[in-house]
């Protein structure tokens, strides 16, 4: 190239070349006692090569000084840091890492913390600060007082400057660890980052109308419980029977009581007739009566109630086939901690459903709802049949 402008063309090639990086990296390294190894004792390998890659890249895309010595000393408290303003700082972990069997953990970090200090002040000051940690510095001006002030910026990392402990190595890095995704990794995070993106900017799309949603909720709300009197139909029972021989009697306020034979467990089985259409759930509410023992809910010494099981079916008029009922999910307005209602549906033998009935202090009535998977169609004339036990463990633990 005989051109007046081959001098410069060539000169920019160099330029633009990444092998320029790697030259002018190199004082870089050194000044900062870069290493593949720990420098001590083993000599073992330690990966801090993404910083190096970093310094590297910093020099080829030309970042100013005042940038490249910020997020080497601080890029992770910048704001909102970037993964490689966090890998800059990399620049503080050349340190030397022990993994000496005896070593004082706390000495060594502090010595890490010193190592530190040293070669800030020396990459960057261009002073000889590590005589400064005895005494006043005898010819840069520098105190012992300054260089531990700088000692104190450097002294907030929750490390020890050793690998001993971390499976007994004493090769790799001294935590805290930094970890860097590879390409593949890069790739697949930056998809679910735009996932986690897109979802961000769905909520905030939705959270400018959720003044509107929830004056339409509470509106459907409304209507739903104005219209709870005519979902719960009363249960008016034709026949009752106690598999223990207790018998049943009727309140003024058309709940029932019952009386007589108290055996350890009892079964309870209602019969009513139930309205043509569909059948979507059954609910259970028992009340607190001063006739129960501590004025409770139960029939038990401390008015407790554990209802183990609820089954149900509905029985065609005539000699139709019984249509039984699988409850999938059981609501309550109170459980007692660890018989949560669900377990009404669990089938396993001591579990069920308790109120919490020997606590005086809750006196508001307790109500279970059972509802199947979908509504049950209900002919004509039928029967709904429902069986409430009370197996468990604990005796006299029936509804009272």
């Amino acid at each position: 190239d005989t051109s007046p402008t081959a001098y410069e063309r060539y000169v920019d090639s160099l330029l633009a070349s990444p092998h320029y990086g790697e030259r002018m990296a190199i004082e870089w390294l050194d000044a900062a006692r870069y290493a593949d190894s720990h420098g001590y004792q083993t000599d073992s390998s330690r990966s801090n090569w993404p910083w190096r890659d970093w310094v590297i890249d910093a020099f080829n895309r030309n970042l100013s000084f005042d940038q490249f010595t910020i997020e080497q000393l601080a890029g992770d408290m910048l704001p909102e840091a970037s993964r490689d303003q966090i890998i800059a700082t990399g620049f503080n972990r050349n340190h030397r890492i022990n993994g000496e069997g005896g070593i004082i953990a706390e000495e060594w970090r502090v010595e890490t913390v010193i190592d530190r200090v040293e070669t800030t002040g020396q990459t960057w000051l261009g002073l000889t600060v590590g005589c400064a940690r005895c005494h006043d510095h005898k010819y840069d001006p520098l105190t012992q007082r300054e260089f531990y002030s700088l000692f104190a910026l450097f002294n907030n990392v929750p490390e020890s400057g050793t690998v001993m402990g971390l499976g007994n190595r004493n090769g790799g890095n001294a935590d805290p660890v930094y970890r860097i995704p590879d390409d593949a990794q890069r790739a697949k995070l930056a998809k679910l980052e735009q996932v986690v993106a897109d979802a961000q900017a769905a909520v905030a799309a939705e959270e400018k109308n959720i003044g509107s949603f929830v004056q339409e909720w509470a509106a459907e709300a409304r209507v739903s419980l104005d219209q709870a009197a005519e979902v719960w139909q009363p249960f008016e029972p034709l026949e009752l029977a106690s598999a223990g021989g207790a018998s049943f009697r009727r309140s003024e306020d058309g709940s029932w009581l019952v009386e007589g034979t108290n055996p350890p467990q009892d079964s309870y089985t209602f019969e009513s007739l139930i309205p043509s259409g569909t059948f979507g759930g059954f609910r259970l509410e028992l009340l607190p009566t001063d006739g129960l023992p501590g004025g409770g809910f139960g029939r038990g010494g401390n008015g407790n109630v554990v209802v183990t099981r609820v089954e149900a079916e509905i029985d065609p008029p005539g000699d139709g086939k019984s249509i039984p009922i699988r409850f999938v999910r059981a609501d309550a307005t109170y459980s007692q901690k660890s018989w949560e209602a669900a377990k009404v549906l669990s089938g396993k033998k001591g579990e069920g459903w308790a109120i919490d009935g020997h606590n005086q202090d809750i006196t508001q009535p307790r109500q279970l709802a059972l509802f199947p998977e979908k509504p049950v169609v209900v002919p004509q004339n039928a029967r709904l049949v429902v069986t409430v036990r009370h197996e468990s463990q604990f005796v006299h633990h029936t509804s009272g």
